[in-house]
């Protein structure tokens, strides 16, 4: 039998490799036929370098996989995947970041519920008119913020809050942001961003109290920011990537936090979560 041979009845090694990488095990299968058809086009012009060809099958696999990923990111989709609760989710990349936006499955473990971002743009103006044009409400018009920013803010049709932001001096508040920032609004600021620093490692990096409250913070866990002020209510659902799912799970439980799953290993990494006293609920994860 030859080594091509070999290579191909070790298919379904190839396929498992994609599944990994596209979460889709029919996407996973046309990729894998691509690549030996590929192969196979190009298998008289292989020259033997030392290495199996099993090397070279796995470089073939890869460019197959970029150009899978840059299709779905020209379309502005970024992975797809089922819930461990039976729903799906899909991550959806703005600028530098990511946000997942998920359709519940029937475990009621993540309850779908609208929540609030702050969003950085060249142009606040035209993104606003791009998300009124696309369907979105009007929470107010683009002007000139005394906090050093042009910004307008839109509900989304599915109740989601975006403020769509320019910075236009030096006392911006988003100066280190991200282009998509969660935003925390809750009654009792001050108390939660306590919570936070407790449970989840958050460090301050700004904070503006007035009359003696806490009107807006922006915090720092890992290489993320949240922003947090005094509000009412929307919470949501967030994910963090952790090195340790079960120590973030622990120090959050031993903050207060209530258990909604136990660290476990899952298909798609180690993951656990718990909800807080003001209904946010927090997933720690390591791919």
């Amino acid at each position: 039998m030859s080594t091509f041979a070999k290579e191909l009845r070790r298919g379904s090694r190839r396929i498992t490799f994609h599944r990994r990488r596209t979460e889709d095990r029919a996407a996973a299968e046309d990729i894998t036929s691509q690549v030996f058809v590929q192969a196979l086009g190009a298998i008289g012009r292989f020259e033997w370098r030392g290495l199996p060809v099993s090397v070279w099958l796995f470089r073939i696999a890869s460019n197959a996989l970029a150009d899978h990923w840059r299709e779905r990111a020209r379309t502005g989709q970024e992975a797809g995947t089922g819930g461990g609760g039976g729903g799906m989710h899909r991550e959806v990349r703005v600028g530098d970041s990511m946000v997942i936006v998920g359709e519940g499955g029937g475990a009621g473990v993540m309850p779908l519920r609208p929540v609030a971002f702050h969003v950085l743009v060249k142009d606040a103006d035209a993104t606003f008119k791009r998300a009124i044009a696309a369907g979105a409400r009007s929470l107010g018009e683009p002007a000139d913020r005394s906090y050093g920013e042009r910004s307008g803010f839109v509900a989304d049709p599915f109740g989601n809050h975006w403020y769509i932001s320019t910075p236009i001096g030096p006392e911006s508040f988003t100066g280190a942001a991200r282009t998509v920032t969660p935003v925390l609004h809750v009654q009792g600021a001050a108390d939660y961003l306590g919570f936070l620093k407790q449970a989840l490692g958050a460090v301050e990096d700004m904070r503006h109290d007035e009359g003696g409250r806490l009107r807006y913070a922006r915090l720092r866990i890992g290489d993320a920011a949240v922003e947090l002020g005094e509000g009412e209510p929307m919470p949501g659902s967030f994910l963090l990537y952790v090195p340790d799912p079960d120590a973030r799970y622990e120090q959050a439980m031993a903050a207060g936090a209530t258990s909604l799953m136990p660290p476990a290993d899952q298909p798609y990494g180690r993951i656990g979560g718990v909800e807080d006293a003001r209904g946010n609920q927090w997933f720690f994860s390591r791919p």
